[in-house]
């Protein structure tokens, strides 16, 4: 079983050490990398060249990690902005895939970022996303609130005192955010893939009810939990020890219907 985790904006791969080490104490293999523009990762920082580019190095990702480890079940972590691409993904994938890639088992989305909470009609969302195209190279930048991404007192010292982290956001990154998580809310029916979606009850970064209305879409193949006085960045908040377990059970359960599935339609092939 192998998890790729892929991070939210101005985060970076590195930060998801504790959480990968849970992982693999339980013997879960676990990918993370720097997304463009992010991180160790070359380009400027918060800015993308496309939002097809990046769903691409998510394919990329699982060609390489299923190469490596070819009989493993393949499930994506995605926090925030990183949850935006790990759905889109999902329901595109096979525009980004190559013929011998392996199946995507399930994908768990953190508070993923589908809708900013203020909300947006669609001529507003129309117009946002035109402007991120006539003027892709201004970037924004607001400082952090680390107080709103968790109440763990010493993550929040290591969020602010960290070196790769940043607030940067390109006009066309953000905008493009916005559209593609509107996208994925009107294809949730879509959603093939097993899913699992927890948000904080006090996260104020995310439109929480997009969480709840993409799970009301997506049917049977999707659950969705409301963590209570969970903040933004549940995989390092107070109770990030019990999100981790909730996790834990989800992947177990999800890959062993999974097996059964293969393993059924072995048998009735043959």
């Amino acid at each position: 079983m192998t998890v790729i985790i892929v991070h939210g904006l101005g985060d970076h791969g590195g930060r998801f050490h504790d959480c990968a080490k849970r992982f693999l104490d339980h013997g879960i293999a676990v990918a993370a990398v720097d997304l463009p523009g992010h991180g160790r990762s070359s380009g400027r920082r918060g800015s993308v060249h496309s939002f097809d580019r990046s769903l691409a190095l998510v394919a990329s990702i699982r060609k390489q990690i299923g190469e490596r480890f070819p009989s493993s079940n393949q499930f994506l972590l995605g926090h925030s902005m990183g949850g935006n691409l790990a759905v889109n993904y999902a329901l595109r994938r096979q525009e980004f895939d190559h013929f011998d890639q392996s199946p995507l088992t399930g994908m768990m989305l953190v508070a993923p970022m589908l809708m900013p909470p203020q909300h947006l009609d669609r001529p507003n969302l129309f117009a946002a996303w035109a402007t991120g195209y006539m003027l892709p190279w201004v970037r924004l930048r607001k400082p952090p609130n680390v107080a709103s991404l968790t109440a763990d007192a010493s993550i929040a010292q290591q969020v602010a005192a960290d070196p790769y982290q940043h607030s940067v956001i390109s006009l066309y990154n953000a905008t493009q955010l916005i559209a593609q998580g509107r996208f994925a809310l009107d294809h949730a029916s879509e959603v093939d893939t097993p899913t699992l979606i927890l948000y904080g009850e006090r996260d104020e970064l995310i439109d929480r009810a997009a969480c709840r209305h993409f799970a009301m879409r997506a049917g049977a193949n999707v659950r969705s939990i409301a963590w209570p006085n969970g903040l933004h960045d549940l995989l390092h908040d107070v109770d990030a020890g019990d999100v981790f377990e909730t996790l834990l059970r989800w992947l177990h359960g999800t890959a062993s219907n999974c097996d059964r599935t293969t393993q059924r339609l072995t048998v009735h092939s043959e």
